[in-house]
This record gives C-alpha cells, structure tokens and sequence, in this order.
C-alpha cells in the first residue's frame, strides 16, 4: 500500500513539474499565446453560431468583446449551453490568456540587475 501510495506521489509530483515547465515554455513565447488566443475565439464564435440561431459574426464580435472585458452588453448568453460555454471560455481568457501577455510583457520591460555579464561568468569560473 505504501508502494502505491509513492508512486501516485511522483506520478502527481512529474505531473506538477511538466505543467510548471509547460507553462513557462508557452508565457516565454508571444505568438503562441497569440495563437491559443486567436483559436479561442473563435472556437468560441463557432460553438455559439451553433448554441444560437445567430450568425458567425455576431458572436466574433460577442467573443471579442468578452475577451478583451469591455462587455458592451448588446450581445448575451440567453440558453443554458451558451452561459456555460461563456463561462469556459471566459475563464480561460481572464484566468490564462490575459496573464501570458502580461509576464511576457514585464519580462521585456523588467531588466534583471543582479544579472552577470559574461565577463563575470568567465571570472567565477576560474
């Protein structure tokens, strides 16, 4: 039993360091997160082009709107299946998409002072 209980621990411990190193791969590369911004979208328009009887357009527009938080209001989730999809996908670009741009923002704009030169690389190393 302990065996088992070990082994799930590392399984959860690899599984904790992949996501942490996966996060960071992708908040370190701006067209990626443009990309799974991009493709949010309009997923999202699509599945909602299919929820409502509305077109493709609208709902880019709803979807737009919505992840960037202006939220105008003259668009919204009336049938349960489209409050729900809101919901995901309003989670995902406040909770992921919205905090990638920021730290990649802010890791070019912050200048690391305690960062070494090469040339004091070379000296520690000797």
């Amino acid at each position: 039993m302990k065996l088992i209980f070990t082994e799930i621990k590392i399984i959860i411990s690899n599984s904790y360091y992949s996501m942490r190193n996966f996060i960071v791969y992708i908040s370190n590369r701006f067209v990626i997160i443009l990309i799974a911004y991009i493709l949010s979208v309009i997923v999202c328009s699509f599945l909602f082009s299919i929820f409502e009887s509305k077109s493709f357009f609208q709902w880019l527009w709803w979807s737009t709107v919505t992840s960037l938080t202006i939220w105008y209001g003259d668009i919204y989730p009336v049938t349960i299946s489209w409050k729900i999809t809101a919901i995901i996908f309003g989670h995902f670009w406040f909770f992921f998409i919205i905090p990638m741009i920021v730290v990649n923002i802010l890791s070019i704009i912050i200048e690391d002072k305690d960062k070494f030169t090469d040339e004091e690389q070379e000296w520690i190393k000797d």
